[in-house]
């Protein structure tokens, strides 16, 4: 029996962030939301160890870039989507080049974000098979 892929998504939108939840339960995937605090996030990737991590960008105490890099000193990096609210090819570099997996701008659809979260574990599937 495998395992359910665990989503832990950091969003300050109630509605959203249950909405997009509901939409990874429905496609057979575990999630959870929580507020989009960077230290509330990095302790909870430590304690509820997810495969996908669902951030914004632009977060109180701790920003993406600064989660990211305190992430890549763990053993057992999640697979990290970052949210933005720009368009910004300067920020995407910097997003990409701090270890995110994938940048993704809004608006979009909740059916975009599902479809991406499982190409990208696809990809990363493929990459360390």
């Amino acid at each position: 029996m495998t395992q359910k892929i665990k989503i832990l998504i950091g969003n300050d939108y109630l509605e959203e962030g249950r909405t997009w939840a509901d939409a990874f339960r429905a496609n057979g995937m575990e999630s959870i939301t929580l507020p989009s605090r960077g230290k509330l996030i990095l302790s909870s990737t430590l304690n509820y160890p997810p495969d996908v991590l669902i951030i914004e960008a632009k977060m109180p105490e701790m920003n993406a870039i600064s989660l990211l890099k305190e992430l890549n000193d763990f053993n057992c990096k999640p697979i990290v989507i970052v949210i933005s609210n720009y368009d910004s090819s300067c920020l995407e570099s910097k997003i990409l080049s701090a270890g995110a997996d994938y940048l993704i701008v809004k608006p979009f659809s909740t059916k975009t974000l599902v479809e991406r979260v499982e190409k990208v574990l696809r990809q990363h599937h493929t990459t360390h098979a």
